[in-house]
């Protein structure tokens, strides 16, 4: 089995190396696109403006994702703001532009609506910022494609006062991403600068566009700069500060007999240091490593706690207990885990301000809680009467016999079920990062959008997620053999 999988893995390596699509012709306007694919990335502006042309096929993507969409041929062309296209040098990835200037970009921060003073504040520097010629250099230094000049100024920042807290998306470069276990970038740089100005501390955290959004709303957050196209319902929402990005827009595609003559080990050893060792990447994983198995034991420990008290009142007497157990247990299950997990996180657990890594425990607590009340209950149940009545005929009081008696019997059978939902819910966390937490998943996404390197930085997160699984469920299996009576072992 082991030197068959060793076997394919050149094979599965080559698969994220394609060569590419065939050469298609260079467009010059939006109706040259007719008839091709055009990658975007999913609900941005380029989308919205491409739905609009039903003779072109749309590629939706995640952030970060558009170049290596085209790249790898999965789109004949990609859409993207030009100051992302000019920052890095596309040529390197058999790319070139094909034409700009289609659609008038400009974005601004977006406040919610408790924080019209920021708001305010904000607009005062943008217009000194502009009128000094700060803006303008700090444009300069990032939109270049020489990754010497990407450096953070240094500045004297306030340290006293109430935050301003900022969501950032850490995937779109070079206006906010991930250089190590740090966001940098021309975004952030801005910031800093307006901090620095105003004596207004600001606290830079990363969020998931959509969470970003929701947060705006409940007012937990006092200002996004992901770029955010306001439309007529979200102007109702949040609000937005003067534009300080102003974007045309590129079309990219391939460049004709464009041939990449990279060897694959070279690519293989290249992807590893790109995503890993260039600019301490490696830390981002860890982190989101760390976060990983931190929420999974949590909500280990919490989904067994809930699930015995589950139990516990499925098997009550009381019909009105048993009756709660039952229907909060069948109510759980029939939520998909996502939406149970942005319930809890936007609108049940919002007032209490919790910490998303809280809240994300408390959602998997419940809900894998719910599946192992059943398994509990099927495990104790399948214990045959007589082993209660032992115990009684032995002196033993009802609370004794269960734990001397029923539950070493129990969790014999309990175990292997037991092993196989922890291992699912360990599997499960790699939703989290739809709630604003970097875990593993979310800090592959991050490097991917930084690299474009789609293949190396998945297959690394799926190793570790198997690696943690394999753990997982080899401490149950000692577990296991530790309640096996000796006289079962072979």
């Amino acid at each position: 089995m082991n030197r068959s999988i060793l076997l394919l893995l050149p094979v599965l390596l080559s698969a994220g190396c394609g060569k590419g699509p065939a050469d298609v012709p260079d467009p010059t306007c939006i109706e040259d696109l007719f008839g091709y694919r055009v990658a975007v990335n999913s609900g941005d502006s380029y989308d919205q403006l491409i739905s609009q042309y039903p003779e072109i096929t749309p590629v939706r993507v995640g952030g970060g994702e558009v170049l290596v969409t085209v790249q790898k041929g999965k789109a004949d062309y990609g859409m993207s703001d030009s100051i992302s296209c000019l920052s890095v040098d596309i040529s390197e990835y058999g790319l070139e532009p094909k034409f700009t200037g289609f659609r008038s970009m400009d974005y601004p921060i977006v406040f919610s609506r408790g924080s019209a003073g920021l708001c305010a504040r904000f607009n005062d520097f943008v217009m000194y910022a502009d009128s000094t010629g700060l803006l303008q250099r700090l444009k300069n230094k990032w939109v270049n494609a020489d990754e010497s000049v990407h450096v953070l100024d240094s500045l004297d920042l306030p340290r006293s006062g109430k935050p301003m807290k900022i969501a950032a998306a850490g995937i779109m470069y070079p206006y906010t991403y991930y250089s190590g276990n740090e966001l940098t970038g021309f975004q952030t740089d801005m910031m800093r600068h307006f901090s620095a100005w105003s004596g207004i501390p600001v606290e830079i955290k990363f969020y998931d566009i959509s969470a970003a959004i929701q947060e705006l709303q409940i007012n937990r957050l006092d200002a996004t700069y992901i770029p955010i196209t306001i439309n007529e319902e979200r102007a109702q929402m949040v609000m937005a500060s003067i534009p300080y990005i102003h974007d045309g827009g590129m079309c990219f595609g391939r460049i004709k007999g464009y041939v990449d003559r990279e060897s694959f080990f070279s690519k293989v050893k290249n992807s590893f240091l790109n995503n890993l060792i260039t600019e301490n990447r490696w830390t981002l994983m860890a982190g989101g490593l760390w976060l990983t198995i931190y929420v999974s034991l949590l909500s280990v420990l919490l989904a067994t706690v809930i699930g015995a008290l589950l139990c516990r009142m499925r098997m009550s007497k009381g019909r009105f207990v048993s009756g709660f157990a039952g229907t909060f247990v069948e109510v759980v299950r029939s939520i998909p885990l996502l939406v149970l997990l942005m319930l809890l996180f936007y609108v049940v657990l919002a007032p209490l301000q919790l910490p998303a890594e809280m809240t994300a425990v408390i959602c998997f607590g419940l809900y894998f809680g719910a599946y192992m009340s059943e398994t509990f209950r099927t495990g104790i149940a399948g214990i045959e009467a007589g082993q209660w009545e032992a115990g009684a005929a032995l002196g033993m009081k009802r609370f004794m016999t269960f734990r001397k008696v029923v539950l070493p019997q129990a969790m014999l059978r309990i175990i292997p079920v037991y092993k196989g939902q922890m291992i699912t819910l360990v599997k499960s966390t790699s939703i989290i990062g739809y709630v604003a937490i970097m875990d593993l998943t979310k800090a592959g996404d991050v490097i991917r959008a930084r690299t474009f390197d789609a293949f190396f930085p998945l297959l690394f997160v799926a190793a570790i997620y198997l690696l943690v699984s394999w753990l997982f469920g080899l401490g149950l299996d000692i577990l296991e053999k530790r309640l096996t009576p000796k006289s079962r072992r072979v």
